[in-house]
């Protein structure tokens, strides 16, 4: 079962989430953010790849906004939130890497903004929002080989190259945060 879990400064409490919920899933993105909501997209859990969206305003009850949501089935994918829209990026789809964007201002109607990115087609990468730019950094390509590139954009269609080499090297399932005035 889904299962949530709210920190309260000193201690981790388990959330008794209510029904409907989403599936306990692996590979799926969550962000907080658009209307002031958390949002579960697509990953896999046991009958395979999803591509759903859920959505909540408190973590205890769950809306599906999308049961199959058009940029189709996904799991180690991405998902951000840039000038009011969310954005789902890259990932895998069961038999390749993708480098594919969408994005969505309600989370149930999404629309194709890049089919391939100037990046590399992507799964398990970082990606965040500071300064009002979109990174992506890392992850595995298609050849199983570790990337150690970082790409911004201001609106997730026009990218830039930052690096070819971050400081820490080729990483996969990293995580990027924007905090304090800083990436």
């Amino acid at each position: 079962s889904a299962r949530v879990w709210q920190h309260t400064g000193r201690n981790w409490i388990e959330l008794m989430v209510q029904p409907p919920h989403w599936s306990a899933r692996r590979g799926f993105a969550l962000i907080a953010g658009l209307s002031a909501r958390l949002w579960v997209i697509a990953g896999r859990d046991t009958g395979g790849l999803l591509a759903d969206v859920w959505s909540s305003q408190n973590g205890l009850s769950w809306v599906r906004i999308s049961n199959n949501a058009a940029f189709g089935a996904r799991e180690a994918h991405s998902a951000l939130e840039l000038s009011g829209s969310l954005f789902v990026l890259g990932g895998h789809d069961g038999n390749n890497e993708l480098a594919s964007i969408w994005r969505s201002a309600d989370g149930s109607s999404w629309s194709l903004v890049v089919g391939t990115a100037p990046w590399s087609a992507r799964r398990d990468f970082g990606s965040t929002v500071h300064g009002g730019r979109a990174y992506v950094a890392g992850g595995y390509n298609n050849v199983e080989r570790r990337l150690a590139d970082i790409w911004s954009s201001t609106d997730c269609a026009t990218w830039q190259q930052v690096t070819t080499s971050s400081p820490w090297g080729p990483n996969a399932g990293i995580g990027l945060a924007s905090f304090g005035g800083n990436l």
